[in-house]
């Protein structure tokens, strides 16, 4: 068992790191769009491509990429084979007949999307080819999953991203392509991993299909492709819905700043990674219960920190030079004030992982797609009723609120579920600290960068006091 959760820890790891790096690699390409596509408005429309291309992938999928793991058994060489290949062609021709289908729609009904300066045509049928040519490596990556290769499927990932980067740099910045640009980075770098799982793909593909097992699949498959749109939905339809109630250019503007709140995400993505290892590893200890209630202390003050250090220096850090510039364009500094919301959404998020430990423990999942089909509802609605009104910043609000919706609902279920003692009071003088320093900033703004120091400074050590003085986390902490 202790071997077997090692592996399950190693595993994470391996994953954990190529997702970090993989969006850091994405991040660095927030800057180059300010400055090297022709205004927040190109951005924008890149923005919603994206977000809809998300939406694509999930459809295309239709579950079999869950099903596959489940019916894939090592043990039963010829009957992988054929789930193998029953959840692939499905795929394929899934994926290929919406990509016909989408591609005669766009052609009979042409767009003219401002701020492109190419055929929106030929823009919109080559971001079509992008979903088609990621669905061909879903069940390459789900097999690779299985069969415990997670460095062949990190460094696979990793070397996409490394290719889309470098390929955006030629396009966009030295070609000038601008939109299409950005498009034809991503046909070729998704071109570029089918080419590398080839080797992985082709002992196992044959030309068959099984009837009974492609039933089976739907039919487990098919549930889980909601509780999938919900969390794409949560985390990007923003941007589409922002599109129609104002412009592109604001979907631009919104985009960018979206990505400035990196570090909370960066940290979100690296506590899930450890946590999930972390939960089922001592799940069965006496002390594990104290354990966990004492995790969010710990998670909650490193939030506070990072939440106060973004808020008060991401104004400071966006004028550093860039290439001759500053590192962000200030065509896109308008929508500075929605990072704290985002930060704010992300710490909720974290809140959310944290509360949904308990429900795997005890097996009790069902909750999870609840939660966060809520917190999708959630998102349209508010999206809807704010945007008109407040733009951006509605947008920000909306999804900051969804979150929490989201952490709430499990947190209400795990109450009767599996109920920890959790350190509510010293939870409430953290967040009460960051949400004073954020008052504080925006009241007085704009402050000089010492006085901002001495106020990050200042939070640091009593966020530090405020854990130091419980001997239990301070005992923890040399555990850990």
């Amino acid at each position: 068992m202790a071997l077997s959760l090692r592996s399950l820890a190693s595993d994470t790891a391996v994953y954990g790191l190529s997702t970090i790096a993989g969006r850091f690699l994405t991040f660095i390409l927030t800057p180059f769009y300010t400055h090297y596509l022709s205004g927040p408005s190109e951005y924008g429309h890149i923005a919603t491509i994206y977000a809809v291309i998300a939406f694509m992938n999930i459809a295309y999928s239709f579950g079999f990429d869950t099903a596959f793991m489940r019916f894939y058994s090592k043990d039963n060489v010829g009957y992988s084979q054929q789930v193998y290949n029953t959840a692939f062609w499905s795929i394929a021709g899934i994926s290929l007949s919406i990509t016909f289908v989408a591609s005669l729609c766009i052609i009979a009904f042409p767009l003219q999307l401002e701020g492109i300066h190419t055929s929106t045509t030929t823009l919109l049928l080559c971001a079509a080819i992008i979903p088609f040519l990621d669905a061909l490596m879903i069940i390459p990556y789900a097999h690779l999953r299985m069969e415990r290769r997670s460095k062949r499927f990190a460094l696979t990932k990793f070397f996409i991203i490394v290719l889309n980067v470098s390929l955006n740099i030629l396009f966009v910045g030295t070609l000038h392509y601008g939109a299409l640009g950005v498009i034809i980075s991503g046909i070729l770098s998704s071109a570029f991993g089918v080419l590398l799982l080839l080797p992985d793909m082709l002992p196992w593909l044959r030309l068959r299909i099984s009837s009974p097992l492609l039933k089976d699949m739907l039919k487990f498959g098919l549930p889980t492709v909601p509780a999938a749109f919900s969390t794409i939905a949560l985390q990007l339809l923003d941007r589409p819905i922002v599109g129609i109630l104002t412009d592109s250019r604001n979907v631009g503007i919104y985009q960018a700043n979206y990505r400035l709140a990196l570090p909370m995400m960066m940290f979100i993505s690296v506590f899930e990674t450890a946590w999930k290892p972390f939960y089922l590893t001592n799940a069965e200890k006496p002390e594990a219960k104290k354990l966990f209630a004492q995790v969010l202390t710990i998670f909650t003050a490193v939030c506070a920190i990072i939440f106060i250090i973004v808020t008060l220096f991401m104004s400071d850090i966006v004028a550093l030079p860039f290439r001759g510039a500053t590192f962000i364009h200030p065509q896109y500094w308008s929508g500075l004030h929605i990072i704290p919301l985002i930060l704010a959404g992300y710490w909720f998020n974290g809140f959310y992982i944290q509360f949904s430990a308990g429900f795997h423990i005890t097996k009790q999942t069902k909750y999870l797609p609840i939660a966060m089909g809520t917190a999708a509802v959630t998102t349209v609605i508010l999206n809807f009723a704010l945007v008109p009104q407040w733009g951006i910043s509605g947008a920000a609000i909306a999804m900051m609120l969804s979150y929490c919706v989201a952490a709430c609902i499990l947190l209400f279920y795990a109450r009767r579920i599996y109920p920890l003692d959790y350190e509510w009071n010293t939870i409430a003088l953290l967040i009460g600290l960051a949400l004073s320093t954020f008052i504080v900033f925006t009241l007085f703004s704009p402050l000089t960068l010492l006085l901002k120091i001495l106020m990050g400074i200042t939070s640091i050590v009593m966020i530090s006091l405020l854990l130091l003085r419980k001997k239990s986390l301070l005992q923890l902490l040399k555990r850990t």
